[in-house]
């Protein structure tokens, strides 16, 4: 066997294993979207304010829950002295893609909403944030509320 006959037969057994190392990966990542939804953590910073004001509402309490009938479970969290709030939950999502994760949270039936002392409950629905991506999952958002009558 000759030197370029021998680097022949090298540069395809290189290939192959590439070929098979590409195919375990594309399985890895197509069995893994397909078949386990996964968790991923979503948080919100939430500011509330008055509406009249601009001042902010301390001591409000903010629900993050689902607008759908089926699902009754609701999370909440209160503000603090500035009227500020974070808010961490873990959503299962069923990303487009898993190493590198790809994709976007689903937000169209959860809502966030926000009672105070002397305020008007507020409803916020989340179908508006769309393509919040898995990769930065944090979103700010200000929230004016008015003064019940």
């Amino acid at each position: 066997m000759s030197d370029s006959e021998g680097a022949t037969v090298r540069r395809s057994r290189a290939a192959r294993v590439v070929v098979v190392l590409l195919g375990v990966y594309v399985l890895v990542n197509l069995t893994i979207v397909t078949l386990v939804p996964v968790a991923r953590e979503l948080c919100i910073d939430v500011g509330v304010v008055d509406s009249g004001t601009q001042t902010a509402v301390p001591n409000s309490i903010i629900y993050w829950g689902q607008s759908s009938p089926r699902s009754s479970y609701e999370q909440s969290w209160s503000t603090n002295a500035r009227g500020q709030a974070r808010l961490c939950k873990a959503l299962l999502i069923n990303p487009i893609w898993m190493f590198p994760l790809v994709g976007w949270f689903d937000l169209s039936e959860d809502r966030l909403t926000i009672a105070a002392p002397a305020y008007k409950t507020q409803d916020l629905p989340l179908r508006d944030l769309k393509f919040v991506s898995y990769f930065n999952a944090h979103i700010t958002c200000r929230v004016e509320i008015s003064r019940s009558e």
